[in-house]
């Protein structure tokens, strides 16, 4: 079994390995990133350290076309950190779930939007994993960066 940590986004939940979660913080001003792809919604310096803020329910496809607000104001930033790569995610209702990723089915909407990695089930119900090399990939290519880095 692994655990995740979960949240909400849009009107998506989302799980990510919990292993990869460095910390939750309140929510932070961000700087606008201009002629960023709408799903970047910004930087902040956490610990002198730039980080993107992404809307993972715009990457994924999953906001409403026109939405330019939240389902609910963000109550959480959640940083995630895998390896050199590191951003954060404006999120709001953040938990754990556990699930075995052996047995996970691959996500139905997969071909559709390929950062979205499996479908799981917990008590509050379903989540959404993410596919954190895609996101990486897109987000380097996004902001003109060959890689994202905490160095």
């Amino acid at each position: 079994m692994e655990r995740y940590c979960t949240f909400e986004v849009g009107a998506r939940r989302i799980g990510l390995p919990l292993a990869l979660v460095r910390e939750t913080l309140p929510p932070c001003p961000t700087l606008p990133l201009v002629l960023g792809p709408p799903w970047v919604l910004g930087l902040f310096s956490v610990r002198g350290q730039v980080v993107p803020v992404v809307d993972i329910s715009r990457f994924v496809g999953s906001a409403q076309e026109g939405e330019n607000e939240p389902r609910h104001a963000a109550t959480h930033f959640v940083l995630v950190e895998q390896g050199d790569f590191r951003f954060a995610v404006p999120t709001h209702r953040v938990g754990t779930a556990e699930a075995d990723p052996a047995n996970l089915p691959p996500h139905p909407q997969s071909a559709i939007h390929p950062a979205l990695e499996a479908e799981a089930e917990d008590a509050l119900g379903t989540f959404h994993i993410v596919q954190l090399d895609r996101l990486q990939s897109t987000l380097g290519q996004a902001l003109g960066f060959t890689q994202l880095t905490t160095a």
